[in-house]
């Protein structure tokens, strides 16, 4: 992995003291981020949700030495979506019952109550989401921090989705790591780099 100057992490040129900031709306993009563990019940099975999410660039002139650069400092979530369900390969249950156990809402309720559900990402920043804990207890989700972003009865559905949300974000916190190739933090600090005419392979130590 390559050294991360720390005016590239998290998308933004953060050490950068900026003269003057003007933010403005960017491109949107698509990525795509997935969270799956194996059915310990039936190997070859596994729970997990595969989501697509439209990421709008959130962009800022800075000026450094003289000199005026528009990077992306942010984004904004447009919409998610998550792919079907399929035979061997479950984000919702097709046996789960409502209230198999007290509160749960089970298969059809949920399903019912998802396109409702993912609407509540839209508007989101990239970091608010990055900054949900999601529990996990042998991978499976257990409790989720933003009560918001929790669909109560089907906690581990969302969870689910939410941590295959943030895997296509991508990790933006490190300052010695880049972000998986294809997340949205991967592309962010390849725009920055580029803005400053350096390579993303080559970046500086600092």
């Amino acid at each position: 992995m390559k050294k991360l100057g720390k005016f590239l992490v998290a998308g933004a040129l953060a050490a950068v003291a900026c003269v003057g900031l003007v933010a403005c709306g960017g491109g949107s993009t698509s990525y795509e981020g997935e969270y799956k563990y194996e059915n310990s019940y039936t190997p070859g099975s596994y729970y997990g949700a595969k989501v697509t999410v439209t990421i709008e660039d959130v962009k800022e002139t800075q000026e450094l030495d003289g000199k005026k650069y528009t990077v992306i400092t942010g984004g904004k979530i447009t919409k998610i979506t998550v792919a079907d369900d399929t035979d061997t390969y479950h984000n919702i249950t097709p046996t789960w019952q409502e209230n198999q156990n007290p509160g749960d809402l089970g298969h059809d309720k949920t399903v019912a109550a998802l396109p409702d559900y993912l609407k509540k990402f839209e508007g989101k920043s990239v970091l608010e989401i990055m900054t949900i804990t999601v529990d996990v207890d042998k991978n499976v989700p257990s409790d989720i921090s933003s009560a918001d972003l929790k669909l109560t009865g089907a906690t581990q559905t969302s969870g689910r989705i939410i941590l295959a949300l943030q895997a296509a974000i991508g990790e933006m916190g490190s300052m010695t790591d880049l972000p998986a190739k294809g997340t949205w933090a991967y592309h962010a600090i390849e725009f920055n780099a580029k803005q400053m005419g350096l390579d993303i392979n080559n970046l500086p130590n600092m």
